[in-house]
């Protein structure tokens, strides 16, 4: 047990009365109105690492080092507090009671590293070295003639680089940027043996998946876990190669060249790799390719769970599914799928008597369903709801909450659309689904993987609440939601 928090002291900092903190406890009161001073205060006595590692897992999100200012970290804790969880009490069994612990530091600016002349080998060493080295690498590529390909190999659980948030930030929006320039990647990951350290590592890279600019291969046999390695390699410009103890956590040495010569061997080596690699995932951008995989994935009779930009075209009720189709006449793939779910709709409602469907969707603010902006189904540049249409799904999730225990809807309350959809069941099938134009589609196909996925779906559910009192909580904000939405339509009239 890692808090030493009495509720004397949280009353002191809150200036509230010690019987107030006590009712927080046990769920008697829900989250008070000084909120935000709530979330300071824990952000104040959580700056060690293991602490943030704690709140990392507790808020299901890219991990919180200690190099993240502390508001930061209290603007996280004031989100999630104001979910109205049982959160007090959970914030209150992780956080540690440390007064002598300083504030972190504030971040330095990350200076652009400096060329390293053609024909010359440097060595680096330790987590720093390591850091270091990546930023020659991305200089390289951004100096790049496009189109060109970063080729990698990453065998290790990259905690030197998500250690630094800053950093962490700074690699992945240029990764993106990179992507949208003209860069592809291919990428060779390392074996799953241990999937929460795959699952943490996985929400650095599925931005850069959703873009379709990253193939992503895996070595289909055994292998020892002795040693880990990373190869960077930028065919006829630079390479990176470094090498550890797979149980270590530290990096040791990590070489970076220009040489050319060096260069042509770690990419011979890396395609000798690659040659004995398979696809980790299959790509698709047709409607027509998207639709098929789709209707599989809803035909499925095992348990699922999907985070999505919209609400699930499974929880739609017929009546809602009939208008649409008659909207979408004359696009043949669209209507396809819209008629398939219609017509399994009997049989998925009696699925979710034995299997449970977890629908994680983002619910649009009310301003957006109203001027019409809200796509049906995951990638829809063409059907919207309207204020009536978006009433109807919810007063059908609703129905679906009260008559199926197994049917577990979380509402995500995401200010932006979220930048992709993602769907996995228990049989093995993953879909990565770009939320905005061009369509792309990814097909996860090593199973290893399907269950990262999972747990990474599952792990983020299992952070916002859905069993017991909150799902009460949310039937009760849906129907807030829907008084809301005949209200505004109304005035509109």
């Amino acid at each position: 047990n890692i808090t030493q928090t009495s509720n004397k002291e949280l009353a002191v900092e809150l200036g509230v009365d010690r019987s107030l903190i006590s009712l927080l406890r046990s769920g008697k009161r829900g989250v008070p109105k000084n909120v935000k001073r709530m979330a300071r205060v824990f952000a104040e006595r959580s700056t060690a690492d293991f602490q943030r590692y704690a709140l990392s897992d507790m808020l299901g999100i890219l991990a919180l080092r200690s190099a993240l200012p502390v508001q930061e970290v209290a603007d996280y804790l004031e989100k999630w507090l104001l979910e109205d969880r049982d959160m007090v009490r959970d914030v209150e069994k992780g956080v540690l009671d440390l007064k002598d612990i300083p504030e972190a530091p504030a971040l330095q600016e990350i200076p652009d590293p400096v060329v390293i002349p053609e024909g010359q080998a440097t060595f680096y060493f330790g987590d720093e070295g390591r850091r270091e080295v990546l930023l020659k690498i991305m200089q390289q590529v951004r100096q790049a003639q496009k189109p060109c390909t970063l080729l990698m190999v990453v065998d290790d659980n990259m905690e030197w680089l998500l250690s630094d948030y800053a950093l962490t930030k700074r690699i992945q929006t240029e990764l993106l940027e990179l992507a949208h320039s003209g860069v592809r990647f291919c990428q060779i990951v390392p074996p799953m043996n241990y999937v929460n350290r795959y699952t943490e590592s996985l929400q650095f890279w599925l931005p850069l998946y959703a873009t379709g600019n990253l193939e992503t291969y895996y070595y289909p046999r055994l292998r020892g876990n002795l040693y880990r390695h990373s190869v960077y390699v930028l065919s006829g410009q630079c390479a990176q190669f470094n090498a550890s103890i797979g149980s270590g956590g530290v990096s040791d040495v990590t070489m970076f060249t220009r040489e050319k010569v060096l260069v042509d061997v770690f990419e011979r080596q890396f395609r000798a790799h690659l040659s004995m690699c398979r696809p980790a995932m299959a790509v698709y951008r047709s409607l027509a390719e998207c639709v098929g995989k789709v209707s599989g994935f809803l035909a499925n009779r095992t348990d699922t769970v999907q985070m999505i930009n919209t609400l699930s075209l499974n929880s739609m009720p017929v009546q809602l599914l009939e208008q649409f189709i008659s909207q979408s006449r004359g696009q043949e793939e669209r209507t396809a799928i819209l008629e398939s779910i219609r017509d399994r709709m009997p049989e998925f409602e009696a699925r979710l008597e034995e299997r449970t469907c977890i629908d994680m969707c983002r619910v649009a603010p009310v301003r957006e369903i109203l001027a019409g902006e809200v796509s049906v189904g995951a990638h829809s540049d063409s059907l919207h709801y309207t204020p009536r249409a978006y009433i109807l799904h919810l007063e059908n999730i609703l129905r679906l909450m009260e008559k199926y225990d197994r049917y577990i809807f979380v509402p995500l309350r995401d200010r932006n659309p979220l930048e992709y959809n993602l769907m996995a069941n228990e049989e093995g099938m993953a879909l990565i689904v770009r939320s905005t134009p061009p369509r792309i589609m990814l097909e996860v196909r090593r199973s290893e993987l399907v269950v990262a996925f999972r747990e990474n779906m599952l792990h983020r559910a299992d952070t916002l609440g859905y069993d017991g009192i909150h799902r009460e909580r949310i039937c009760m904000e849906l129907r807030s939601l829907i008084q809301e939405l005949k209200k505004a339509a109304k005035e509109r009239l």
